[in-house]
């Protein structure tokens, strides 16, 4: 069962704790993850399980970052403008992520 919509965004993209973003592939994380390096936006990968799905959530370390860090993966025009794994059916791939990786074959 997939989170949602509403309390997936009040729980992971709110950046409460400092969790700015999460996502069921763990390769889509550590690509954003490394992207807000780019930014100098540091930060962590974890995990968490919502009812045998495992979720890779990113933490910002530094409290400071989370609102750069949430503009900039999906919330400013300039930003990445990812659209949440929720927002797509169940075993489908993230269509925006693709797209912002230039891979619309898949």
């Amino acid at each position: 069962m997939f989170l949602k919509k509403e309390e997936a965004e009040r729980e992971y993209l709110s950046g409460k704790e400092g969790i700015v973003w999460a996502s069921y592939e763990q390769r889509q994380s550590e690509i954003i993850h490394n992207a807000l390096l780019a930014q100098d936006i540091h930060s962590e990968i974890s995990n968490d399980h919502i009812e045998n799905n495992n979720l890779f959530l990113i933490k910002v370390t530094d409290q400071a970052d989370v609102k750069n860090a949430l503009n900039f993966i999906w919330k400013s025009s300039s930003g990445l403008r990812l659209k949440p794994d929720w927002y797509y059916p169940c075993g489908t791939r993230n269509t925006s992520f693709e797209h912002w990786l230039g891979d619309n074959t898949k």
